[in-house]
């Protein structure tokens, strides 16, 4: 049974498979400032790209890209914000919150009463609410109150030279019809409106008023109101006193003053034609 026994055949080891090549390495990422460390010396200077130097060479990219995007774009577009936001930035900037936080000094030139007085503890609400700078706040506050004192005087200049003409032209009967044009304005009930619009500096008004006040107060009124003094008779009085008005009138023209010049000169020359014998 031995001889029924057979060994078996030598198998040949099987070698194992070769190994599939290693992938390559990746190549080391560079540092991180390695690329800020390649620019120029001047570059790296700005302060807009020092900032980046221990970034990465995308971020310095991407915030390349985003400020290309803004360039040409109109300010509206770039910031958005909400009134609310818009305040508070403009907080950051200086403007008070409280409004006694404001002070004000007045134009040079400008009296003390004419600098809006009363009125600028409500200036000064109206300007924290709308988030003035403290500069903001000042140059409007100058640019007002210089305006309106040049409104008042420009306004007290119209009103001497509608009563040098009223009493050039009433002579004697000025201060008569004067208190009739008021008593005729205060019967109608137009003090406010008249002091407002500023008609008292306004010779057709006052001669208007005049006339209303002789329909409704005859007996107070004479028939002479709003009549000029008498001329002088004796031919070189009136010569004399028309020089003197002609010498008003030119004053009077060169210091811008038309109304009361004319007014002058038309008195002037009915005197040299009472002068003459016309």
């Amino acid at each position: 049974m031995s001889d029924l026994v057979t060994e078996a055949p030598d198998v040949p080891a099987t070698e194992p498979a070769p190994a599939a090549p290693a992938a390559p390495a990746a190549p080391a990422a560079p540092a991180a400032s390695q690329w800020w460390q390649s620019l120029p010396e001047p570059v790296r200077a700005d302060p807009n790209i020092a900032k980046f130097r221990d970034g990465r060479l995308e971020d310095f990219v991407e915030a390349y890209r985003n400020a290309v995007k803004l360039i040409g774009v109109s300010p509206d577009q770039v910031i958005k914000v909400g009134a609310d936001d818009r305040l508070a930035a403009l907080r950051k900037l200086g403007a008070p919150e409280k409004p006694d936080a404001y002070q004000f000094t007045p134009p040079d030139g400008v009296p003390e009463e004419l600098a809006l007085g009363g009125a600028l503890d409500w200036y000064r609400e109206v300007a924290a609410k709308a988030g003035l700078l403290p500069e903001q706040a000042q140059a409007v506050y100058e640019a007002y109150v210089s305006k309106t004192f040049e409104l008042q005087k420009t306004f007290a200049e119209n009103a001497r030279q509608a009563e040098a003409s009223l009493r050039l032209e009433w002579g004697p009967q000025y201060d008569g019809n004067i208190a009739a044009a008021k008593k005729a304005v205060a019967a109608l009930g137009l003090e406010d409106a008249v002091a407002e619009a500023g008609l008292g500096a306004n010779p057709a008004f006052v001669k208007a008023m005049v006339a209303v006040a002789k329909a409704m107060y005859p007996a107070e009124v004479g028939p002479g109101a709003a009549q000029g003094p008498a001329l002088p008779v004796d031919p070189a009085d009136a010569r004399a006193e028309a020089k003197r008005l002609m010498e008003q009138a030119f004053q009077a023209h060169r210091a811008g003053r038309r109304e009361e010049s004319a007014a002058l000169q038309r008195r002037a020359a009915e005197l040299f034609k009472r002068a003459v014998g016309e």
